[in-house]
């Protein structure tokens, strides 16, 4: 079972990584990092249809649960100002199945963890969901031909790849073993979006434009944040 929950989220991420970085050149990282936040709070409502049980604890402390349900509410505040950004508007129609991704994966990888103990787990789930994600891809790059198959042989393409890669493989493991110590996987995809500060630093030190919505974006993901604060309560 562990590997059959595995499965589903290969797909899922190997269609939603090719759709992200094809469309991440002209939309910027900024803006995705801005709106990844809106699934967070999607994940975390959605969770409870898979976890019924876990609506009781928040019942129970009903003043912890009126301040979440206020951050949710500013969340759905400053989402709503989003729409009238054709900037964010873009971006959400180019990589809608990005954000579907990024609300169902922790779900799906927070089951998987119930089947192996949490180091043996990471590991695996790492290691297996990259050979699928490979078989994946090759088969992509072979019938859609986005690009010529020698161009991973060039010197560049592989040194770059082996290193983004190694990175990416320790972050997964980590991510997913973080999944088994939380009642909820929404609040470790929150825990991430830190990410949103680093890329608006970066592109300041860059100098590079951004013309969305950036203060209704971080009302978004300071919103997110609250859930954690406020989950800690609990």
């Amino acid at each position: 079972m562990f590997y059959v929950w595995i499965a589903p989220t290969a797909v899922i991420f190997a269609i939603a990584d090719v759709m992200l970085f094809r469309h991440l050149p002209d939309i910027g990282a900024g803006v995705i990092s801005r709106l990844l936040p809106l699934t967070v709070i999607a994940g975390f409502f959605l969770w409870f249809a898979i976890d019924p049980s876990s609506i009781a604890n928040y019942a129970a402390h009903p003043v912890t649960s009126g301040l979440i349900a206020l951050a949710l509410g500013s969340a759905a505040f400053f989402s709503m100002r989003l729409r009238k950004c054709t900037v964010t508007m873009k971006a959400v129609r180019l990589l809608w199945f990005v954000l579907i991704a990024n609300v169902t994966g922790p779900l799906l990888t927070k089951v998987a963890t119930g089947y192996a103990p949490p180091l043996q787990g990471g590991i695996a789930y790492t290691f297996v969901q990259a050979l699928m994600m490979i078989v994946l891809w090759l088969g992509y790059l072979f019938i859609a031909k986005p690009m010529p198959a020698a161009a991973l042989l060039k010197k560049h393409a592989w040194q770059r790849g082996l290193l983004i890669g190694a990175i990416m493989a320790v972050g997964v493991t980590v991510y997913v073993m973080s999944v088994y110590f939380v009642d909820n996987p929404g609040y470790v995809s929150a825990l991430r979006l830190v990410n949103t500060v680093i890329i608006v630093a970066a592109h300041r030190l860059m100098g590079k434009r951004d013309d969305s919505d950036t203060a209704s974006g971080f009302g978004i993901v300071a919103s997110a944040a609250a859930l954690i604060l406020l989950k800690a309560q609990l």
